[in-house]
Parts: C-alpha cells; structure tokens; sequence
C-alpha cells in the first residue's frame, strides 16, 4: 500500500484455513520481498515480485518440528539468512544462495536458541549476522565465513527479581557500531529503557533515546536502506492497549510519533 494507507493489494493467499504468512522483508534494491509462509503445511521460506507475482519457494522443510523465520536479505541481495527455529532440537542459522538455491549452515547450537520474533541483521560487508539468545539476555555476533559467534554484550544481574533485556540488534552504517533496545525491570516496575549504542566488541555505551518508562518498543524497528534512520512501534504505558508507530534518525534526533492510533499498529518497514 502507499504510505497515506491507500491503494492497498493483496499479494498472497492460503487455500488451507490454518495457513499463515509472516515476516515479510524487502530485498536491498526494492523489487522482491522475501517471507515465510505455512502454505504447504509447514513453515518455509519464499520470495516473490513487487506486485504478488513469481512466488517462489526457497526451502523445503520436512520437519514437523522445524519452522523457517525471519528470512533476511543480504546487502547485496544475492543472499537471504534465516533462522530454523526447532522445538526439541538445534535452532540454526542458514543462508541461501540465491541463483542456485544452495544452502549453508552457518551456525547450529542447541544452548544458544534464537528466539521466536527477532529478526536477524547483516553487517554492511556482508560478512557478519547479528542476533539475540532466546532470553533477550545476549546479543550474538555470528561470522558467516567460519561460523564462528561470539558474545557482544549480555546481562550481568543475577536476582531472581530483576532483569535485563537486550533486543532487536542492528548494524549501523559503518560496520562497527550496533544500536539496541534495552530494558532493566525489577519485578513489573521498568527502572531504564532506551536504544544504546556499542561499538561491536561491545564496548563504548551511549544512550541514544530513552523511553523513561513512557513508551515500551512493541517488535523490532526497520531500518533505512542507508541505515540511518529507524522506525518501530512502543507501547504507551499510559494506554497500554494502544501502539503508535515512530522513528527517529540513528543518533537519536528527529525523534517523533507518526500515528495517533486507537487500536495497536505494529510491525513497520521502509521500501527501499
């Protein structure tokens, strides 16, 4: 649709009642946007034209254990990375090739589950995947060469009553800055809430914006195709059951709500 609301189609259809599309996501140059979808039964990945048309299927899950989330265009397009989320097994990390289909393991770790509704961020160069534990307590660095991860930063709090929450990770323009959502809570009482930045050895942090217990971020925010500015959905914590959408550039100005909604909006993206 445009972005005034109008001029709204449809582009995909379930012939099964139980079917579902989600995590759609544009490819780097605008043309393509790649999804998951249950529409053969289990959860794969596809990708289709700008208008609905050429849906393809990427993957073919066998699996009724497995769901293929969050697929993830590479910067230069020729790539997507998604998530194989297995519910008694090793959640992966695989990448697609996609002039010929092959795909590749990048790293597979049963003690380090990704979790079910963040989706993952490319370095710049291409060379890097970032995302979250299962918990939101760590923020994960995977090299896509040698499928190797370290951890950038996680939580340090140990009482049973308090908590840290690192979310929704994304790659700054330069390749070597990460902006996140954090939030520290004791019991249901938020104490802090922001985007930070750290550089990618998980050092240097600086609050970007802060929620001050106004606003809690409802999904995780899209980024520019230049990576310069976001957008996201919060939450009110003086209506808790609206959500508004929002965006501010990378350093924190221009912050500013662009919806006064009565219901909850969720989930916005750019179009290249």
């Amino acid at each position: 649709m445009n972005a005034d609301g109008s001029n709204i189609k449809r582009l995909t259809f379930c012939e099964k009642s139980n079917c579902f599309h989600y995590f759609p996501t544009w490819s780097p140059d605008g043309t393509k946007i790649a999804f998951s979808s249950t529409r053969e039964g289990l959860s794969d990945i596809y990708v289709m034209n700008l208008d609905g048309s050429a849906q393809l299927r990427l993957t073919n899950n066998i699996s009724s254990i497995s769901s293929y989330l969050f697929p993830y265009w590479s910067p230069d397009g020729n790539r997507i990375a998604y998530v194989n989320f297995v519910s008694d097994g090793e959640t992966g990390v695989y990448i697609i090739q996609i002039d010929d289909l092959n795909t590749d393991s990048v790293f597979k770790d049963k003690s380090i589950q990704f979790p079910l509704k963040q989706p993952l961020s490319w370095s710049p160069d291409g060379v890097y995947i970032m995302s979250t534990s299962h918990d939101y307590q760590n923020i994960y660095l995977l090299n896509t060469l040698d499928g190797t991860f370290q951890k950038v930063i996680g939580s340090v709090i140990s009482h049973t009553d308090e908590f840290e929450y690192f979310r929704c990770p994304m790659w700054l323009p330069d390749g070597k800055h990460i902006i996140y959502y954090y939030e520290h809570s004791v019991w249901t009482t938020t104490v802090e809430n922001g985007f930070y930045v750290i550089d990618e050895f998980g050092l240097n942090r600086k609050l970007i914006v802060s929620g001050e217990g106004e606003w809690h971020l409802k999904g995780c925010p899209a980024q520019t195709i230049n990576r310069r500015r976001i957008v996201f959905s919060a939450i009110s914590s003086q209506e808790p059951d609206k959500a508004n959408i929002y965006v501010m550039n990378i350093d924190g100005t221009g912050f500013r709500r662009l919806t006064n909604s009565v219901s909850k909006e969720d989930s916005p993206r750019w179009r290249p």
